[in-house]
């Protein structure tokens, strides 16, 4: 990873400190609206009192809540039910494991899967978390463009041989941060090469619910049938982020009916020996709630979160359309937290600080999430969490910006040679 991509978590973390009257376009959240902790002890109290089996029993479990628990997770059976009613029927409690996040779950999964010689494959750009773990663990990780060659790239990496391909990490549906989704016919071509390579490949969730236009495809798990695919599913975006609870369903096993799940257990214990067995019981007494179902819970924040993304693409036609002659463009997302523009010109973490200085908007300089200085001359704006007034006034700002660039721009561009 670049010294920029580094630096993408002290902006994200930073820009609001440093800028506190800026409209942010940054982080990708669920809206405000739908998040609170309010009800949180009473989803854990209805837990404890479904899964009791008497009253002596239920003193109990209070105790066991806030005792050191099982590290695969004391809500495993909770998970695999939720699992199965969520499109993966072969789901089983002792191939799922609860991870803190889903950030916890991708570290497993590369310190698991990636012996010393092989190697981590993705897209590009990538999501940080993936891409920043495997640095941080010394993981070698290799790249194909996101751009609807993704597959194409990967075979060709495998025909020609190299450090074995161990795991190959991918967002289907609604990616970050380029918000692209993976077609079934991919889906099913990914299966098929790691079926004949034997890789992995780590399918990360976390949007599936956010679609707002479309088709709903398969999750690449639930076409799986031998056990390629571990599929991590955080509840984060659906839930509630300060939960900080994944599932991670692993099922492929070994010569002795060891699942992959088991495995990454010994890799967790010595990363954060358990996940909290409170927030694990607040998430299953949710779950037991809504019968171990988000559709409905979840509608509400994807119909916020779907109508934030037409405000932005609005705004954006009636603030750059007229900029569009330079080279301005912008994709409508089926679903997810983010859309990308494309720019005439190098949007980076001096045009980003720039941005935020001068016209009070904080926008994401997409070059901060590959690996291969891929994104030069495109950011990536979030609405899942702005207001329809903030992203009026943000587009106004941004789009002061880009003229203002465009402007700057246009003698290279005219002094440039024409191509041919």
């Amino acid at each position: 990873m670049s010294t920029q991509g580094d630096q993408t978590m002290n902006l994200l973390n930073e820009a609001a400190r440093r800028y506190p009257e800026a409209i942010s376009f940054l982080a990708g959240r669920p809206p405000q609206a739908h998040v609170s902790a309010r009800h949180t002890g009473a989803w854990l109290a209805h837990f404890i009192e479904r899964t009791a089996k008497s009253p002596d029993d239920e003193a109990i479990r209070w105790t066991d809540a806030g005792q050191y628990s099982d590290t695969s997770g004391t809500v495993r059976e909770t998970a695999a039910e939720y699992l199965r009613r969520s499109g993966l029927p072969m789901a089983t409690a002792h191939a799922c494991a609860v991870t803190n996040g889903a950030q916890e779950a991708f570290a497993i999964c590369l310190a698991g899967l990636v012996g010393r010689d092989g190697v981590a494959f993705t897209s590009d750009p990538c999501y940080i978390g993936f891409s920043g773990a495997a640095r941080v663990l010394g993981i070698a990780l290799e790249c194909a463009p996101d751009d609807g060659s993704f597959i194409d790239r990967l075979h060709e990496r495998l025909v020609a041989g190299g450090p074995p391909v161990a795991c190959v990490y991918v967002i289907p549906d609604f990616s970050n941060p380029g918000a692209q989704v993976m077609s079934l016919a991919d889906r099913e071509r990914l299966l098929a090469l790691a079926s004949t390579y034997e890789f992995t490949i780590i399918e990360d969730a976390a949007y599936r619910y956010y679609r707002f236009s479309g088709t709903a495809l398969p999750t690449i798990k639930s076409l799986d049938r031998d056990g390629h695919v571990v599929y991590v599913e955080s509840f984060a975006k659906t839930v509630l982020p300060g939960l900080r609870v994944a599932v991670m369903f692993a099922d492929r096993q070994d010569a002795q009916a060891v699942t992959l799940a088991d495995r990454f257990s010994w890799i967790k214990s010595y990363l954060s020996v358990a996940t909290s067995p409170i927030t694990q019981g607040m998430l299953a007494g949710l779950l037991m709630q809504q019968d171990y179902r988000l559709e409905h819970w979840v509608a509400p924040r994807v119909d916020e979160v779907r109508r934030n993304c037409e405000h932005m693409c609005e705004a954006l036609e009636r603030e750059l359309a007229p900029l569009r002659a330079s080279g301005i463009a912008w994709r409508k997302p089926e679903g997810g937290f983010f859309l990308t523009v494309d720019l005439p010109f190098v949007f980076d973490t001096e045009g980003f600080l720039d941005c935020a200085r001068d016209d009070g908007v904080l926008a994401m300089p997409m070059q901060l999430f590959s690996t291969m200085g891929r994104g030069c001359n495109q950011m990536r704006l979030a609405f899942s969490n702005v207001s329809p007034a903030s992203i009026d006034a943000g587009v106004a700002r941004l789009s002061r910006f880009i003229a203002r660039r465009c402007e700057a721009t246009r003698p290279e561009m005219r002094a440039s040679p024409s191509p041919g």
